[in-house]
């Protein structure tokens, strides 16, 4: 049971002709039949499909065995791009992303997708746009910048 699902259309198809042989009720409100091979129902399923897209989010990571920051930092703040059919999603693959690779994920904050950004006045150059880009086509998590905290700040660093 996953109760990302609910609410959603889905379809179960049998293992030797390709058939739907069940499914929800978002699905029958669809149009999609009983019994209809897979390829009659695409054009209505990747229709009703929500597109993936591509998030700014902002890391803040703690410190963790082996996590290839430098050995004196307390932890980092990494930008990075994430795809996901939203920005909860785009979060979560993120943070199971950086957590294979030994980082300790603290908190997470999203800045939008590609086109809230720009709504939103962000200027994103040719550069972030490139990676940003690259991210989604291949469907994945891209760390675009490390920035190393080393815990030595004063008061007057952190006010100013």
């Amino acid at each position: 049971f996953n109760p990302r699902l609910i609410g959603k259309p889905i379809v179960v198809l049998s293992n030797n002709d390709g058939c739907i042989i069940t499914r929800s009720a978002e699905a029958k409100e669809l149009g999609i039949k009983m019994g209809e091979p897979y390829f009659k129902a695409k054009k209505i399923i990747d229709k009703n499909r929500k597109q993936r897209a591509i998030f700014t989010l902002e890391v803040s990571l703690g410190r963790s065995k082996n996590d290839g920051l430098p050995r004196n930092s307390i932890g980092a703040t990494l930008i990075c791009y994430s795809t996901g059919i939203d920005e909860e999603e785009a979060v979560r693959e993120a943070v199971a992303t950086l957590k294979r690779s030994n980082m300790s994920p603290l908190n997470v904050v999203g800045y939008g997708s590609i086109e809230e950004r720009l709504k939103n006045g962000h200027e994103i150059d040719l550069e972030e746009n490139k990676i940003m880009l690259r991210a989604l086509n291949e469907n994945s998590v891209i760390v675009a910048d490390v920035m190393p905290l080393f815990g030595n700040e004063t008061e007057e660093d952190i006010v100013n």
